[in-house]
């Protein structure tokens, strides 16, 4: 197996386990000196992992859903979406019971078999919409 491939795997492999809500491996595979930016915002490892335990918290059947993944080098590209079901508080909004499904793009570094650099984006507008807009859920 290339080593394109193993960092494709292990990118995934984040993704699966942020889902699972096992961040005790998501800290196994995450250098503690991360460096993301999410949506224009510079975040240190544990800024970036309490994003993601807050998103899990109000979105807790949430997953990823990559339609591409492409490995160069030591980085891993993946475009899909997130889809999850809001069930708890998320910044300031109580939770509406709305499934919501989100469009994103991740571009990981991975060196020496941990996540290095991240860098994501998200329809962050689209999410407010979903959750503010009125009728059923």
């Amino acid at each position: 197996m290339t080593q394109q491939n193993k960092n494709r795997d292990l990118a995934l492999e984040i993704y699966r386990s942020i889902d699972a809500q096992d961040f005790e491996r998501v800290e196994a595979l995450v250098s503690p000196r991360l460096q993301s930016n999410m949506g224009g915002k510079q975040l240190d490892f544990g800024s970036w992992k309490a994003m993601g335990r807050m998103f899990m918290t109000a979105f807790p059947d949430g997953h990823h859903v990559f339609d591409l993944t492409e490995a160069a080098g030591d980085y891993v590209l993946s475009h899909g979406h997130f889809t999850g079901t809001h069930t708890a508080e998320f910044q300031g909004i109580p939770a509406t019971g709305k499934t919501i499904k989100i469009s994103l793009t991740m571009i990981d570094k991975l060196i020496d078999g941990k996540l290095v650099e991240h860098y994501g984006d998200f329809d962050s507008g689209g999410l407010m919409q979903q959750l503010m807009q009125s009728g059923a859920a």
